[in-house]
């Protein structure tokens, strides 16, 4: 069986990349990570992160 961990604050890694594909568009998401510590998707000792997220454009 396959695990699969969320990121953590403690991982070496400062801006997570998101790429995307609709039909033949593509598109990418550059996010720092203090943004995604602020939207408590990454883990952290109190609290577990996220495995999987929405971005919605604004």
């Amino acid at each position: 069986m396959f695990y699969q961990a969320p990121f953590t604050i403690d991982d070496k890694i400062d801006y997570y990349l998101i790429s995307l594909e609709q039909d033949q568009r593509l598109g990418f998401f550059i996010l720092p990570k203090q943004i995604l510590i602020g939207r408590r998707i990454l883990s952290t000792a109190q609290k577990e992160g996220k495995r999987m997220f929405c971005v919605y454009k604004n």
